[in-house]
């Protein structure tokens, strides 16, 4: 029987994962939404920036403040890089039918992420790369909880309603939401489709950013091929809690995270990584639309 205190901060763990988890699964769900389309490359963007992120803070020395000026630049390039990946690859599938374009950009986005891989693997190496930052921890009593963790879980908080405020008070915002609603309507009453969708991209390519930052400076390990299997978690996050749904997102991404910390300390450390696929499996069986899906 594993110790409660280690049980709790496991939990605690699978809190900040999961609120990790969220943000990307956040950014795949908008460009389904509104493109139409499913990226496969979306993990290997999360990938791309803790490594760089990494290389970034390790060159200046100082985790902290090397995380932050990693951010600052590395949030607003992925933006033009997410809307660079929609016209570039994108676009040109919009003029098939409906069935084709889902299909392409699979292929397409699955071709995006070998080459991912493999760039990030000659340039970045293949070893596990994590950021400590070396913040006294809190402790109460026996309980003994990072402070970074905390300062995660705020970060991702923030993010969420940053986010949640952009998407109901701005133009941008509305036009995504339009768009996911009714395509043809959105189109009808002049929102520039391929416009909206292009900042989709661009916007979740910043939210895969800050996941794969975050995802670094907690110390989860990133190498050059955990992309897929990143991808196939904000899947799972999304189906767990209904497409489309935000609310129904973080739920998901605090199951799945809470999920995989409780396995790796009651069960083993090597299951972790395939519960995602057990739990997407039961809730396809159990329910489709998943928990707060109609």
């Amino acid at each position: 029987m594993s110790n409660p205190i280690f049980i709790i901060e496991s939990v605690i763990d699978g809190i900040v994962l999961g609120g990790i988890y969220t943000l990307i699964s956040l950014g795949l769900s908008l460009i389904y939404g509104v493109a139409g389309v499913l990226n496969i490359s979306h993990g290997d963007m999360v990938v791309l920036a803790g490594l760089s992120a990494f290389f970034i803070t390790s060159a200046i020395g100082v985790p902290s403040l090397g995380l932050v000026i990693a951010a600052s630049g590395i949030v607003p390039m992925f933006l033009v890089v997410g809307v660079l990946l929609y016209y570039g690859l994108i676009k040109p599938l919009t003029k098939r039918t409906k069935q084709e374009l889902l299909i392409g950009a699979i292929l397409v986005t699955i071709g995006l992420s070998f080459i991912i891989q493999d760039l990030a693997a000659t340039f970045f190496g293949t070893l596990p790369r994590s950021v400590y930052i070396g913040f006294e921890p809190l402790k109460l009593g026996e309980l003994v909880v990072p402070f970074f963790r905390i300062v995660t879980f705020v970060i991702i908080v923030v993010i969420a309603v940053f986010l949640w405020i952009f998407l109901k008070n701005t133009f941008t915002g509305m036009s995504m939401r339009a768009v996911t609603n009714n395509r043809e309507v959105a189109l009808s009453l002049g929102i520039p489709i391929h416009g909206t969708s292009a900042i989709t991209f661009g916007t979740g390519a910043v939210l895969a950013a800050l996941g794969g930052i975050l995802y670094l400076a907690n110390g989860f390990p990133i190498t050059p091929f955990v992309g897929l299997s990143l991808t196939v978690k904000a899947l799972t996050v999304i189906v767990i809690g209904g497409t489309g749904r935000l609310i129904g997102t973080v739920i998901g991404g605090v199951v799945l995270g809470v999920a995989e910390t409780l396995t790796g300390a009651i069960i083993s450390f090597y299951w972790a990584p395939a519960i995602s696929i057990i739990i997407l499996l039961i809730v396809l069986m159990i329910k489709p639309k998943g928990i707060l899906g109609e």
